[in-house]
Formats: structure tokens, C-alpha cells, sequence
């Protein structure tokens, strides 16, 4: 939503992967977001055994981008650091993500490095201030309530078998 908007329809597959899942929540999904010149596919899932968890991979006609790793910050809580701490947030260079440029003839590769964080406690102090009056909420509302939307409409989908308008 945030880099291509609202799509025009959208497709859902959603399941649960594991087979003791006593409740039968949802645990896995592959959903299609149907733009008017691209599709966008988001996959999640619990089930998933990898050494390294494929993240992020955006594909376009000149390029993608593809990124390993869950954000840092978790790990660096438990090994001890803390807000504020130097390199609290900063991911090492081998977790850094992979741009690839088709250049005419020839492709290339770049190892592209992580924009400096904003840290949760960052974000949480901002949200803070916003319900302390001192400050504007650092998400503008819209965003979020269009993702819950969507998800929303993946579900609708997958439990009728159909693409839906969005």
C-alpha cells in the first residue's frame, strides 16, 4: 500500500501449514494484488526451514532487490543492548540487502546497505507525544486501516474461491 497504493482487485490464498493447529488459525498466505500494469505477491508463512528467511524480494523490469533477515533490534535486546546503546538497530553487513541492475546487455550486483534505523523506541516515543498532545502520530491512520481492509478482503477471497474488486 504504501510503495503502489490501493490495488484495483485482489486474490487470497489463505490455510494454516502446520498439523497441530488445534484452534485452525490461519498461519500461511499467498495473496495477489491485481494493479492496472503489475501484480504484486505477498507470501507469509509459518512453516518455513530456513537457515537464512528470505524477507523482502522486489522485482521489477530493470532490477530487484532482495533481503534477508528480520529486523535486528530483537536480537541485539537479547544479547543485552539497549536503546540508545552505539549500534543499537544498525544491521551488520552481511545482513544488508542485494540490488541487482539490468544495464542494457550486462546485470550487476550490489550488495546495498541498510538505511540508518529508527529504532522502535524512536517510533513508540513519537506515539507518546502524540497521545500526550505534543506531537503528531508518527502513521497516518490511513495506511494501516487500508491494510487491515485488504487482509480483510483476502480472507473474503479465499474463503470464496474468487478475485474481488477492492
Amino acid at each position: 500500500v504504501v510503495l503502489f497504493g490501493l490495488p484495483k482487485r485482489i486474490t487470497g490464498f489463505v490455510g494454516t501449514q502446520r498439523e497441530n493447529n488445534a484452534h485452525g488459525l490461519e498461519d500461511s498466505c499467498t495473496v495477489l494484488l491485481h494493479y492496472d500494469v503489475m501484480l504484486a505477491t505477498v507470501k507469509a508463512a509459518v512453516v518455513s526451514p530456513e537457515v537464512n528467511q528470505l524477507r523482502y524480494w522486489v522485482r521489477g523490469t530493470e532490477g530487484s532487490y532482495k533481503k534477508f533477515h528480520l529486523d535486528c533490534q530483537e536480537d541485539h535486546l537479547k544479547a543485552g543492548k539497549k536503546p540508545g546503546d552505539k549500534g543499537f538497530g544498525v544491521e551488520p553487513k552481511e545482513r544488508h540487502g542485494t540490488l541487482t541492475v539490468a544495464n542494457g546487455t550486462s546485470i550487476s550486483e550490489e550488495v546495498y546497505p541498510t538505511l540508518e534505523p529508527v529504532t522502535y523506541q524512536t517510533f513508540y516515543t513519537k506515539v507518546a507525544k502524540a497521545l500526550a498532545g505534543q506531537g503528531e502520530i508518527p502513521v497516518e491512520p490511513k495506511g494501516p486501516a487500508a491494510v487491515i481492509r485488504l487482509i480483510e478482503l483476502a480472507k473474503r477471497s479465499s474463503k470464496e474461491g474468487r478475485t474481488i474488486d477492492v
